[in-house]
């Protein structure tokens, strides 16, 4: 049992301060992620160090001795709060979504990559707004580039749904500006 509960403790605390799952492909699980499952595996724990203050509490109140009753009763607690916190813990790697790709910035350089060769043709009509595809192609970067400057505000788009739309004139307003 206390080998089980140092795995807990160590992968708990670890993916709590890390953001990280150990031994996963670190692309696939969001810190956000990561952290919730972390705090999920240390909740046995705290089942544990709970019960048994309170299985100590009620006997000390009692003046009778504490019994391996008792101490089974919250081992089989602790036990049945692990065997939870393991299914929760899959149920959210397994439902997390996929993190944002973030591009590695260097001090001194430029953050923004120069994306793939533009998905929309030149003889594409430009629309007044447009997806942030196709605004990445107009700016000639990437999208995770374009979602970068509207999250800092760099950038002025609208979200709809669950997508941005930025506007030709927003886009030209940010080209000269620089």
């Amino acid at each position: 049992m206390i080998i089980c509960e140092a795995f807990f403790l160590i992968f708990g605390l670890y993916a709590v301060f890390a953001g990280k799952i150990p031994f996963t492909n670190q692309e696939r699980i969001d810190s956000h992620y990561a952290r919730l499952i972390g705090f999920v595996m240390l909740a046995p724990l705290a089942i544990g160090i709970c019960g048994g203050l309170y299985v100590g509490w009620l006997r000390s109140s009692s003046y009778t001795p504490v019994t391996i009753n008792d101490i089974g009763q919250v081992t089989t607690l602790e036990m049945i709060g692990m065997i939870i916190a393991v299914i929760v813990s899959l149920y959210f790697g397994a439902t997390a979504p996929e993190p944002r790709r973030r591009l590695p910035s260097t001090f001194g350089t430029s953050r923004f990559v120069p994306a793939a060769p533009p998905k929309v043709t030149q003889d594409a009509p430009l629309r007044a707004v447009m997806t942030l595809a196709e605004a990445a192609s107009y700016l000639r970067v990437s999208e995770a580039d374009v979602t970068t400057l509207i999250e800092t505000g760099q950038l002025t788009a609208r979200q709809v749904g669950m997508e941005y739309r930025i506007s030709k004139e927003s886009l030209e307003n940010f080209l000269n500006k620089r």
